[in-house]
């Protein structure tokens, strides 16, 4: 029997890596494709007063704009799982809607989204959403945001506490016990940023004869991703496809169901 064993194996997807003959998400081209550009917040912790899109509605070439006060109702919020093998003592999923409604709870989440004949005027009109804020204490300091003092930034759970687990193996308190020297120190590590080159990008194209959506998305987890949309849409999985050409790395940042994932099809959907 051939063993791999200590022998060096050959990539396969180098040469067309190489020569430029790969296949990433924004190399995919469809006829008649439309943009969409999502607004994000700008705040770590804000109240939405209001969201007037009458600016990029008026622009030649906007096709569609969406708020969360729009997609109420129509979309779910994102599935929210624990991550890991381990014993989940508490276990709070913050509602996730896939626009904010109402209330902003980090940089960056998607409040509003502008669909376009191009690229260009969809980020223009998305330039002319207006996001009237009412700016709330943000919660940073992970020592404090459990304390009864601090702001609660999801107040459909109650606490700042999300999930709290446990991974051990044998009899710890035995091994301190028997061991000549026991160190306690605590350890802090900066923040983690997953930065790949290639950022994320979604691609939905509905087939209203055949009633079949194909979705490609830059994603490390496909399988994933069509159970998760499939429960959002309300779908069958056999009536969805979704394909994850070349990803330009990850970091695992690509690993989950985002919100830009359900959005991008649920628009392909609705502008069949």
């Amino acid at each position: 029997m051939t063993s791999y064993l200590g022998q060096p194996l050959r990539r396969f997807e180098d040469e067309r890596l190489i020569t430029g003959d790969n296949r990433f998400i924004g190399d995919i081209k469809l006829p008649d494709m439309l943009h969409a550009v999502v607004v994000r917040s700008d705040h770590a912790h804000a109240r939405i007063r209001s969201i007037d899109v009458s600016g990029a509605q008026q622009l030649p070439g906007v096709v569609l704009v969406l708020t969360g006060e729009d997609l109420a109702g129509s979309l779910p919020n994102i599935p929210i799982r624990p991550m890991g093998d381990r014993a989940i003592e508490v276990f709070n999923p913050p509602e996730h809607p896939v626009l904010a409604q109402g209330k902003v709870c980090y940089v960056g989440q998607p409040v509003a989204v502008v669909v376009a004949t191009d690229p260009y005027l969809a980020r223009d009109g998305a330039d002319l959403v207006a996001v009237d804020y009412e700016v709330l204490p943000p919660v940073i300091d992970p020592d404090t945001a459990a304390d009864a003092d601090t702001p609660v930034i999801h107040p459909d759970i109650g606490t700042n506490v999300a999930m709290r687990s446990v991974q051990e193996g044998g009899d710890i308190e035995a091994a301190f016990a028997q061991a000549d020297h026991v160190v306690r120190q605590m350890y802090r590590v900066p923040r983690l940023a997953p930065s790949p080159l290639e950022t994320r990008g979604v691609i939905g194209d509905y087939d209203p004869a055949e009633d079949f959506l194909t979705v490609w998305d830059s994603t490390q987890a496909p399988l994933q991703v069509r159970r998760y949309l499939a429960q959002m849409l309300e779908r069958p999985e056999e009536t969805i496809r979704v394909v994850a050409p070349d990803v330009g790395g990850s970091f695992g940042i690509k690993d989950c169901l985002l919100p830009e994932d359900a959005l991008i099809p649920f628009l392909s959907l609705r502008l069949e």
